[in-house]
């Protein structure tokens, strides 16, 4: 599958050949004649993930003078379930374990600690667990939690962990 985890899908008239070559029920390519500005396909283009390549052919005077003008255009659809941000994280009381709710699907967490004046990275990690211990630092930290899913990764979830205690 080329694209990576994204199908293609293309105009008929760019694979015209190929296409022909296919049942006609089963064939992913779409051609259809509007009249407006818009398209709705007779079926959803994906249940998951795809890269959509688009052939617009206008039937009107281009600036050579041809009939017909063809705007090439791509874009991706993903309506592949989400995988959602850890709903709360919390450091401990010595502030040198950060802990987070469990994402039911995450197979993996990554956690980024970041000093809040200057963005500097303090500590990048991977973990399978919803605990985190690091050193002390005794400056405040911007705790970010990512987590990985089958789908891919969920949005950031972001904390401010106060100084550790000396």
């Amino acid at each position: 599958m080329s694209g990576g985890p994204y199908r293609e899908r293309a105009d008929i008239a760019s694979r015209s050949k190929a296409a022909s070559q296919k049942d006609a029920s089963s064939s992913p390519w779409t051609r259809k004649l509007v009249s407006g500005t818009t398209f709705r396909p007779p079926s959803p283009l994906t249940d998951f993930r795809s890269s959509v390549k688009v052939l617009v052919t206008a039937a009107c005077p281009a600036d050579d003078g041809s009939r017909l003008r063809e705007k090439p255009a791509s874009f991706h659809i993903d309506t592949s379930p989400l995988c959602p941000a850890p709903a709360r994280i919390a450091a401990s009381e010595d502030r040198q374990n950060l802990e987070w709710s469990v994402v039911p699907t995450a197979i993996r967490y990554d956690v980024t600690l970041l000093s809040p004046d200057d963005g500097v990275l303090r500590l990048q990690q991977q973990t399978q667990r919803t605990r985190l211990t690091f050193p002390a630092t005794g400056e405040a930290l911007v705790a970010v939690v990512r987590a990985y899913c089958p789908t891919g990764f969920g949005p950031r979830a972001l904390a401010l962990v106060a100084p550790s205690k000396p």
